[in-house]
């Protein structure tokens, strides 16, 4: 079971600022793959599972638990430490820890 958090309920400036992550274009990826055709590359494909729980967001930012989870006092909250899938920063938390971890291994922007 996934906790996923009520994003929708978020307000920008308050909540959270940005949240611009980038996604391949369909045309560089079609090109791509065509090269790849061409000169007999084998492709592979890597998904990250639970990519969003590795990635540490920012702010701060408190939940209410979901239906089922044991009951907290009043006035309690959960603090989440990590990006959660709902989270509208959760995107482009993902893709600066991806991007920072591929700097670390030596590979460079386009």
């Amino acid at each position: 079971a996934r906790v996923v958090v009520q994003g929708f309920r978020q307000r920008q400036g308050v909540d959270y600022g940005e949240t611009y992550a980038p996604v391949a274009n369909a045309t560089v990826v079609r090109l791509a793959m065509a090269i790849a055709a061409m000169t007999d590359l084998e492709v592979e494909h890597v998904d990250f599972t639970q990519a969003f729980l590795n990635a540490k967001i920012e702010e701060d930012l408190y939940v209410t638990p979901p239906p089922g989870a044991p009951p907290l006092p009043p006035g309690k909250a959960w603090h989440l430490l990590r990006a959660l899938y709902g989270c509208m920063q959760s995107p482009r938390a993902w893709h600066k820890t991806i991007r920072s971890l591929l700097a670390s291994a030596g590979f460079q922007d386009a």
